[in-house]
């Protein structure tokens, strides 16, 4: 089963590597490679992801004990961005 939950401290370390293998096998292939070097560099920030994380606050899809991804809700009930690791595939991404 699917849970969604809050981020917590330790949760960005897979959501970095979920939100940057996303980008860089998933949206390359509607972006160019400058685009998505850009959006998502190889090099990065620690404490500066960490920092971004903290003020969004997101929540975590936990899959089997297992970060799996990185919903993003614009409002309330409205899920906008899902960032996932490639071996998901999801039908009914979430139901409130």
């Amino acid at each position: 089963m699917l849970i969604i939950r809050k981020f917590k401290k330790g949760d960005e370390v897979d959501l970095r590597k979920i939100f940057f293998n996303t980008i860089r096998k998933v949206n390359i292939k509607d972006y160019s490679e400058h685009q998505v070097k850009a959006w998502a560099p190889g090099d990065y920030d620690q404490l500066a992801w960490y920092n971004r994380m903290s003020a969004i606050n997101p929540f975590v899809a936990i899959l089997d004990n297992k970060i799996v991804g990185l919903p993003i809700f614009k409002m309330m009930a409205i899920l906008t961005i899902f960032f996932a690791i490639g071996i998901i595939k999801v039908k009914v991404l979430v139901k409130l």
